[in-house]
């Protein structure tokens, strides 16, 4: 049993530091350029920012941790905050595919079953993409009425419109999935009909199945929780804000704009980036920002402060969540050698 549990440690290392690798590869050009961005900037004003964002993933855990309650009371605070912050090394590491995976894997560790485990976390996504939706329209609309910005809301309405509706169906058919007992019957029998006519594909459409019933089991646990929804929701719209923030911080003084509206449109920005495939968002986001932004400041600034805005957001809590993971790891190996 030893050497299994030594051969398993093994193989988990082993896939970590191949990720790790694969990682580097892909992301070295972009850590690169977001360090030389960095280094044009006052330190005490990049402290400033990694703080501002460190409240996304405090509103994160605290998510975590009351929704987690609900399924086992001896749920831990420390336990959301720090499991916030791994899943950004492993969403990180697998390129924007692995981070789900982790957070229930970890949220079984600490008592919440794999199968409400995901629902939660497809419950917790649901509500965050509805929130940056709700969040994106009302900047848009603000936005389009004001002479100073309803230009640049006016050249891209296209792909902001686009981005919402996406958005808002991809965030309805979560939310309606885990709310809804008559959709959710809905996408059962649907997925029957596609396992007579694919029979090849069976395990996958059994595989989802499973996943569509998680996500209701766990929507009629929490449905019964009107105010905990509420608190869900008001943490989300802190925590978007927060990292909508940081830009418009950085950019305050070489913009013609409010740092409301530099902070909204950040927030149109992020949304519509939503629609540009890339690995962990890396390039897309690049994309929008600059496209949004250089309206207002000079482009070589909406370049600095969107590289600003990924060490802050993105390099620092990865490198955060890799300490905390190691950590765990040597935490777990003491208490099962005691």
């Amino acid at each position: 049993m030893k050497k299994n549990e030594i051969l398993k440690s093994i193989l988990a290392w082993a896939i970590v530091l191949i990720l790790l690798g694969l990682a580097f590869v892909i992301y070295r050009d972009t850590v690169t350029d977001v360090i030389n961005g960095i280094r044009s900037m006052d330190r005490s004003t990049i402290l400033f920012c990694c703080l501002i964002a460190m409240i996304y993933y405090l509103c994160e855990g605290t998510i975590m941790f009351r929704m987690g309650r609900l399924i086992n009371q001896n749920y831990k605070w420390h336990k959301g905050f720090s499991l916030s912050l791994i899943c950004e090394f492993f969403r990180v590491l697998t390129m924007g595919t692995g981070s789900g995976f982790a957070e229930i894997l970890f949220l079984q560790k600490d008592g919440i079953p794999a199968g409400k485990g995901s629902g939660l976390t497809l419950m917790q996504y649901g509500f965050k993409r509805f929130t940056m939706v709700i969040m994106c329209l009302a900047s848009f609309i603000f936005l389009s009425l004001k002479p100073e910005t309803s230009g640049i809301m006016n050249d891209h309405k296209v792909l902001v419109i686009s981005a919402i509706l996406f958005s808002f169906f991809v965030s309805f058919l979560v939310t309606g999935l885990a709310f809804s007992i008559k959709l959710n019957r809905l996408m059962n029998f649907i997925l029957d009909k596609l396992k007579e006519k694919f029979s090849k594909k069976t395990e996958l459409f059994e595989k989802w199945r499973k996943t569509v019933n998680q996500l209701n089991e766990a929507g009629q646990t929490y449905i019964h929780y009107p105010t905990l929804l509420v608190e869900v929701f008001i943490l989300n719209v802190i925590k978007m804000s927060a990292f909508y923030f940081i830009p418009a911080f950085i950019l305050g003084s070489s913009s013609d704009v409010s740092l409301l509206d530099c902070t909204l449109l950040m927030s149109v920005a992020f949304v519509s980036a939503t629609l540009i495939p890339a690995p962990s968002g890396v390039g897309a986001l690049e994309f929008a920002f600059v496209m949004f932004f250089e309206g207002l400041v000079i482009q070589a600034h909406a370049i600095t402060g969107v590289l600003v805005y990924r060490f802050c957001t993105w390099i620092v809590p990865c490198v955060i969540g890799f300490v905390i993971w190691i950590f765990s790891k040597i935490i777990n190996k003491e208490s099962k050698s005691a």
